[in-house]
Protein backbone atom coordinates (compact mmCIF):
# COMPACT_ATOMS: atom_id res chain seq x y z
CA UNK A 1 0.00 0.00 0.00
CA UNK A 2 1.37 3.48 -1.28
CA UNK A 3 1.55 6.50 0.71
CA UNK A 4 -1.43 8.38 -0.57
CA UNK A 5 -3.41 5.25 0.22
CA UNK A 6 -2.51 5.17 3.82
CA UNK A 7 -3.48 8.38 4.02
CA UNK A 8 -6.85 7.74 2.44
CA UNK A 9 -7.16 5.11 4.65
CA UNK A 10 -6.38 7.17 7.58
CA UNK A 11 -8.94 9.60 6.37
CA UNK A 12 -11.62 7.10 6.55
CA UNK A 13 -11.29 5.92 9.80
CA UNK A 14 -10.85 9.18 11.23
CA UNK A 15 -14.19 10.10 9.71
CA UNK A 16 -15.67 6.58 10.86
CA UNK A 17 -15.07 7.53 14.39
CA UNK A 18 -15.84 10.96 14.48
CA UNK A 19 -19.05 9.64 12.59
CA UNK A 20 -19.78 7.27 15.49
CA UNK A 21 -19.30 10.12 17.92
CA UNK A 22 -21.19 12.05 16.92
CA UNK A 23 -24.04 9.84 16.54
CA UNK A 24 -23.84 9.70 20.93
CA UNK A 25 -23.19 13.11 20.79
CA UNK A 26 -25.73 15.46 23.30
CA UNK A 27 -26.35 19.47 21.93
CA UNK A 28 -28.93 21.60 23.85
CA UNK A 29 -27.36 25.11 21.97
CA UNK A 30 -30.56 24.83 20.09
CA UNK A 31 -33.08 24.92 23.57
CA UNK A 32 -34.75 28.29 23.73
CA UNK A 33 -37.27 29.80 26.80
CA UNK A 34 -40.27 27.53 26.60
CA UNK A 35 -43.54 26.65 28.71
CA UNK A 36 -44.96 23.22 28.68
CA UNK A 37 -48.29 21.69 30.91
CA UNK A 38 -49.05 18.02 31.23
CA UNK A 39 -51.90 15.77 32.67
CA UNK A 40 -50.90 12.31 34.08
CA UNK A 41 -53.23 9.40 34.14
CA UNK A 42 -52.53 5.95 35.12
CA UNK A 43 -54.11 3.12 33.00
CA UNK A 44 -54.32 -0.36 34.41
CA UNK A 45 -53.98 -3.23 32.05
CA UNK A 46 -57.87 -4.17 32.32
CA UNK A 47 -57.84 -0.23 30.90
CA UNK A 48 -59.11 1.91 34.23
CA UNK A 49 -57.83 4.85 34.37
CA UNK A 50 -56.95 7.29 36.86
CA UNK A 51 -56.06 10.47 36.95
CA UNK A 52 -52.74 11.13 39.18
CA UNK A 53 -51.36 14.62 38.53
CA UNK A 54 -53.86 16.81 37.50
CA UNK A 55 -51.12 19.43 36.46
CA UNK A 56 -47.93 18.81 35.64
CA UNK A 57 -45.71 22.58 34.70
CA UNK A 58 -42.77 22.75 33.12
CA UNK A 59 -40.39 25.80 32.41
CA UNK A 60 -37.31 26.57 30.89
CA UNK A 61 -35.01 29.62 30.96
CA UNK A 62 -32.11 29.89 29.44
CA UNK A 63 -29.36 31.98 31.75
CA UNK A 64 -26.00 33.10 32.54
CA UNK A 65 -23.57 32.59 35.70
CA UNK A 66 -20.41 33.97 35.99
CA UNK A 67 -20.41 34.11 31.86
CA UNK A 68 -21.48 30.12 31.15
CA UNK A 69 -24.84 29.92 29.83
CA UNK A 70 -27.09 27.28 31.29
CA UNK A 71 -30.75 26.05 30.97
CA UNK A 72 -32.66 26.73 33.87
CA UNK A 73 -35.85 24.17 33.84
CA UNK A 74 -38.56 24.06 36.80
CA UNK A 75 -40.81 21.46 37.05
CA UNK A 76 -44.43 21.74 39.81
CA UNK A 77 -46.46 18.80 40.16
CA UNK A 78 -49.88 18.97 41.17
CA UNK A 79 -52.15 15.94 42.39
CA UNK A 80 -55.30 14.77 41.27
CA UNK A 81 -56.95 17.41 43.73
CA UNK A 82 -54.84 20.31 42.63
CA UNK A 83 -52.42 20.55 45.67
CA UNK A 84 -48.92 20.92 44.78
CA UNK A 85 -47.13 18.00 45.53
CA UNK A 86 -43.33 18.36 44.59
CA UNK A 87 -41.20 21.07 42.56
CA UNK A 88 -38.34 19.88 40.53
CA UNK A 89 -35.06 22.22 39.46
CA UNK A 90 -32.41 21.01 37.41
CA UNK A 91 -29.54 23.54 36.16
CA UNK A 92 -27.71 21.72 33.10
CA UNK A 93 -24.92 23.47 30.50
CA UNK A 94 -27.10 24.71 28.15
CA UNK A 95 -24.76 23.74 25.38
CA UNK A 96 -23.67 20.19 26.72
CA UNK A 97 -26.83 19.41 29.09
CA UNK A 98 -24.15 18.25 32.14
CA UNK A 99 -25.40 19.06 35.48
CA UNK A 100 -24.47 21.80 37.31
CA UNK A 101 -27.49 21.65 40.23
CA UNK A 102 -30.45 19.43 40.72
CA UNK A 103 -32.90 19.94 43.76
CA UNK A 104 -36.78 18.63 44.46
CA UNK A 105 -38.55 20.07 47.12
CA UNK A 106 -42.60 19.03 48.88
CA UNK A 107 -44.64 20.47 51.17
CA UNK A 108 -44.25 17.46 52.97
CA UNK A 109 -40.76 17.74 53.58
CA UNK A 110 -38.86 15.58 51.08
CA UNK A 111 -35.42 17.44 50.16
CA UNK A 112 -33.09 16.61 47.42
CA UNK A 113 -30.29 19.10 46.90
CA UNK A 114 -26.86 17.87 44.87
CA UNK A 115 -24.14 20.22 43.23
CA UNK A 116 -22.17 18.67 40.24
CA UNK A 117 -18.21 19.08 39.13
CA UNK A 118 -16.82 16.68 36.29
CA UNK A 119 -15.12 14.76 39.38
CA UNK A 120 -17.74 14.90 42.30
CA UNK A 121 -21.54 15.10 43.38
CA UNK A 122 -22.21 16.18 46.47
CA UNK A 123 -25.32 17.42 49.05
CA UNK A 124 -28.51 15.53 50.16
CA UNK A 125 -30.80 13.50 49.03
CA UNK A 126 -34.45 11.11 50.88
CA UNK A 127 -32.60 7.88 52.11
CA UNK A 128 -35.81 6.30 50.95
CA UNK A 129 -37.59 7.75 47.23
CA UNK A 130 -40.97 8.47 49.71
CA UNK A 131 -39.29 9.40 52.58
CA UNK A 132 -38.27 12.76 54.18
CA UNK A 133 -35.38 11.77 56.40
CA UNK A 134 -31.99 12.90 54.04
CA UNK A 135 -28.78 11.36 53.63
CA UNK A 136 -25.18 12.99 52.64
CA UNK A 137 -24.17 12.57 48.78
CA UNK A 138 -20.28 12.26 48.68
CA UNK A 139 -19.86 10.89 45.07
CA UNK A 140 -16.41 10.70 43.31
CA UNK A 141 -16.89 10.62 39.24
CA UNK A 142 -14.34 8.84 37.21
CA UNK A 143 -16.04 10.77 33.84
CA UNK A 144 -18.91 13.08 34.23
CA UNK A 145 -22.07 11.57 34.20
CA UNK A 146 -25.42 13.10 33.14
CA UNK A 147 -28.22 13.48 35.32
CA UNK A 148 -31.11 11.44 33.97
CA UNK A 149 -33.95 13.48 36.73
CA UNK A 150 -33.43 15.78 33.35
CA UNK A 151 -35.95 13.14 31.29
CA UNK A 152 -36.74 14.10 28.23
CA UNK A 153 -34.74 17.28 28.11
CA UNK A 154 -31.69 15.43 27.93
CA UNK A 155 -32.72 13.26 25.04
CA UNK A 156 -33.98 16.31 23.04
CA UNK A 157 -30.17 16.83 22.85
CA UNK A 158 -29.76 13.72 20.86
CA UNK A 159 -29.18 14.01 16.74
CA UNK A 160 -32.73 12.67 15.75
CA UNK A 161 -31.94 10.37 13.01
CA UNK A 162 -34.28 7.52 12.22
CA UNK A 163 -33.24 4.15 13.78
CA UNK A 164 -30.41 5.17 15.90
CA UNK A 165 -29.26 4.04 19.23
CA UNK A 166 -27.53 5.83 21.30
CA UNK A 167 -26.07 5.33 25.05
CA UNK A 168 -25.33 7.99 28.02
CA UNK A 169 -23.43 7.71 31.25
CA UNK A 170 -26.11 8.76 33.78
CA UNK A 171 -26.38 8.81 37.59
CA UNK A 172 -29.44 7.80 39.39
CA UNK A 173 -29.50 10.24 41.83
CA UNK A 174 -32.21 7.94 44.23
CA UNK A 175 -29.34 5.15 44.43
CA UNK A 176 -26.02 6.90 44.15
CA UNK A 177 -25.21 4.33 40.80
CA UNK A 178 -23.92 4.65 37.67
CA UNK A 179 -26.90 3.62 34.99
CA UNK A 180 -26.15 3.20 31.46
CA UNK A 181 -29.14 4.99 29.51
CA UNK A 182 -29.99 3.49 26.06
CA UNK A 183 -32.13 5.71 23.81
CA UNK A 184 -33.37 4.55 20.06
CA UNK A 185 -34.68 7.11 18.14
CA UNK A 186 -37.26 5.53 15.87
CA UNK A 187 -39.39 7.44 13.37
CA UNK A 188 -41.54 10.77 13.42
CA UNK A 189 -45.12 10.12 14.74
CA UNK A 190 -48.23 12.04 14.73
CA UNK A 191 -49.28 12.74 18.98
CA UNK A 192 -52.89 14.37 19.61
CA UNK A 193 -52.80 16.25 22.87
CA UNK A 194 -55.78 16.72 25.47
CA UNK A 195 -56.66 19.89 23.92
CA UNK A 196 -56.78 17.77 20.22
CA UNK A 197 -54.12 19.71 18.61
CA UNK A 198 -51.91 17.33 16.64
CA UNK A 199 -48.12 17.72 16.60
CA UNK A 200 -45.69 15.42 14.61
CA UNK A 201 -42.88 14.12 17.12
CA UNK A 202 -39.95 11.80 16.88
CA UNK A 203 -40.47 8.57 19.20
CA UNK A 204 -37.71 7.79 21.37
CA UNK A 205 -37.44 4.61 23.45
CA UNK A 206 -35.46 3.56 25.95
CA UNK A 207 -34.22 1.12 28.49
CA UNK A 208 -35.68 2.65 31.27
CA UNK A 209 -39.41 1.78 30.31
CA UNK A 210 -40.09 4.99 29.26
CA UNK A 211 -41.33 5.94 25.66
CA UNK A 212 -40.95 9.95 24.79
CA UNK A 213 -42.44 12.10 21.90
CA UNK A 214 -39.80 15.20 21.30
CA UNK A 215 -39.35 17.67 19.14
CA UNK A 216 -36.66 20.27 18.40
CA UNK A 217 -38.90 22.92 18.93
CA UNK A 218 -40.41 24.34 22.01
CA UNK A 219 -41.93 22.71 24.00
CA UNK A 220 -39.70 19.88 23.19
CA UNK A 221 -41.25 16.69 25.19
CA UNK A 222 -45.01 16.47 23.68
CA UNK A 223 -45.91 13.17 25.48
CA UNK A 224 -44.32 10.45 27.64
CA UNK A 225 -45.38 6.92 28.51
CA UNK A 226 -43.70 5.09 31.23
CA UNK A 227 -44.49 1.73 32.14
CA UNK A 228 -45.25 1.04 35.65
CA UNK A 229 -45.56 -2.63 36.18
CA UNK A 230 -48.79 -3.90 34.55
CA UNK A 231 -50.00 0.00 34.24
CA UNK A 232 -48.85 2.79 32.12
CA UNK A 233 -48.35 6.19 33.11
CA UNK A 234 -49.01 8.61 30.44
CA UNK A 235 -48.09 12.70 30.26
CA UNK A 236 -50.51 14.39 28.07
CA UNK A 237 -49.47 17.89 26.75
CA UNK A 238 -52.20 20.12 27.42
Amino acid sequence: MNLKSKLFLSLILCLGIYTAYAQSHVDGSFIKPYTNQWKTTRVDSNGQKTLVYKLWTDYGQVIEIDGVKYLHRVQDLYNASGQIVDTWTNLVAHHTLLPKMTQRISPGGRFLHVTFTPTKIQGRRPKAPQGNESTEVDIELKKPLYDWTLYGMLLVGLPFKPNTHHTLPCINLFTGKEIQLKATVKTKETVTGVSGKKLKAWRVETNQNMVFWLTKKAPYVIRLEYKVGSATLIWEML
